[in-house]
């Protein structure tokens, strides 16, 4: 609060001029950081030397300049007599002088000595790096930075964009990947594949950027380094962990496997008993602490030759191919997700054959839009459209398909790379993985093979199924030959 205090002055009487007393520091007024519409003060109306008057009115003023020469508020001959809050707001950040005169009926004082004051500053205030933790080890080549929510110190404003750094040192001199202005990934950001090497240190920082108070500082640097190797690599990268699990107790001809998101639940399903099962994975995506989870779910009723399981992202869908009998992708719904107990058939399904006359393995987009299912009968991939994300009585084909005989005339299963731009085939002819690449994610008319491959003859001869880790970190095949699943990792 500014104070103002004054006398009044006219012939033999003589008023207290009155005299700004600055108050204590608020966020509602003082003279250091006062508001944009601080609120004045002044002392009593005050008569000396035996006048005789009463306070009809106060004049109010505001400049930029002690001289008053840049008046940029007033309000004369106020009825707010001894206390007024402008009503125009005042530019942050910067210096005014406040002056005021009490008028009686017949005398007025005058002007007391200005008082100058300095606006408080509206500002986007620095965020902080959320993700990673700093000194994170073993991180990923695409993370996920994370920053603090977009705040404003003395005001408002809408957040506008952002703007992310890497950078090989501390000073930020080698910047490896960058994303600015981003009006996008505001708070969280996955840095793009090809920018960071393994087992190396980086540093990130981020700001933010508001419509109306601008850039913000930059927060302070986050320290982390890359893992010793990272996932989605080449496949021929692939080691075998010396880790598999038989799954022979629930079926003998296992021909495919699927994970839930976090990797704590495993699913196989085998065309001896027509039968879904679901595991327990103790610790995620190790399978050395697989378990049964005694639950599953029959597909009898609509399937007697169950080639391919997935579900959707949720894990409220699960998806079975089937070859007989008929070649057709069935759905189903889970009321609790990823639990197979509470599984049931949607009554959806689609009809594969004028396309797959062997539908071995089916996955989709990340979003559910788009479909895939891969033919053991002419080892083809062929895409579909749903124009309802998941729901597979929308599916089409949409007119596009690959062939990967050229590698194996034997497709026994697919895979895809989470962002689409890699896919991976497993075929029995010569019980390897082949690796392809999509110049348009999602799009399989643009694949092309990578010449680069993997073979797992050796853990089994008969590949059914293969799945990976989130972060491409580890496959899992599922073999006919031992009725097991194995791990591998890169």
């Amino acid at each position: 609060m500014i104070g103002l205090g004054l006398r009044i002055t006219s012939g033999a009487a003589h008023n207290a001029l009155p005299g700004i007393a600055a108050p204590a520091l608020t966020l509602t007024g003082g003279t250091v950081d006062a508001p944009l519409l601080p609120q004045l003060n002044t002392g009593t109306f005050t008569l000396e030397h035996g006048a005789m008057d009463t306070h009809a009115s106060t004049d109010w003023q505001i400049a930029t300049d002690a001289a008053f020469t840049n008046v940029v508020w007033s309000a004369p001959g106020s009825l707010g007599l001894t206390q007024i809050t402008i009503g125009l707001a005042l530019n942050e950040t910067s210096t005014y002088y406040a002056r005021a005169r009490h008028n009686g009926a017949n005398y007025q004082s005058k002007y007391n000595a200005a008082v100058m004051f300095n606006t408080l500053t509206v500002s986007v205030a620095t965020p902080a790096i959320t993700s990673p933790a700093a000194a994170a080890i073993g991180m990923g080549e695409t993370p996920t930075m994370t920053s603090s929510p977009f705040t404003v110190t003395n005001g408002t404003d809408v957040h506008a964009s952002t703007d992310w750094q890497i950078a090989a040192d501390a000073g930020f001199t080698a910047i490896v990947a960058q994303s600015l202005a981003d009006a996008t990934n505001q708070e969280s950001w996955a840095v793009p594949a090809g920018n960071l090497l393994v087992n190396t240190g980086y540093f990130v920082r981020v700001r933010h950027t508001g419509a109306v108070q601008g850039t913000s500082a930059w927060s302070l640097a986050i320290n982390f380094t890359t893992a010793a190797t990272f996932g989605w690599g080449p496949i021929s990268g692939a080691s075998y962990d010396a880790v598999s699990f038989s799954v022979a107790i629930q079926d003998g001809q296992p021909t495919e496997v699927a994970f839930s998101s976090d990797g704590t639940k495993m699913y196989v399903v085998g065309i001896t008993s027509d039968t879904v099962y679901q595991y327990s994975l103790s610790t995620a995506w190790d399978l050395s602490t697989a378990f049964y989870a005694s639950k599953s779910v029959s597909v009898s009723t609509q399937s007697t030759e169950p080639r391919g399981v997935t579900f959707s992202s949720d894990g409220t869908r699960m998806y079975i191919t089937s070859i007989s009998p008929s070649d057709t992708i069935y759905q189903y719904a889970l009321t609790i997700a990823w639990d197979l107990a509470t599984a049931s058939y949607a009554s959806k399904s689609l009809l594969v054959t004028s396309q797959a006359s062997l539908p071995a393995s089916v996955q989709f987009n990340d979003i559910g839009t788009k479909m895939y299912v891969a033919d053991l009968g002419s080892d083809g991939i062929y895409q579909y459209t749903l124009t309802t994300a998941w729901d597979l009585s929308t599916a089409s084909y949409a007119s596009k398909s690959f062939s990967a005989a050229s590698q194996d005339t034997a497709v026994t299963s697919l895979a895809f790379k989470t962002d689409g731009t890699k896919m991976y085939v497993a075929g029995q002819v010569n019980d390897t993985v082949y690796q392809y690449s999509l110049s348009t994610a999602w799009d399989v008319s643009t694949a092309s093979y990578d010449t680069n491959s993997f073979s797992v003859g050796t853990q089994d001869g008969k590949p059914t199924g293969i799945a990976f880790k989130s972060d491409g970190t580890r496959l899992y095949l599922c073999g006919d030959f031992n009725n097991k699943v194995y791990q591998y990792s890169f």
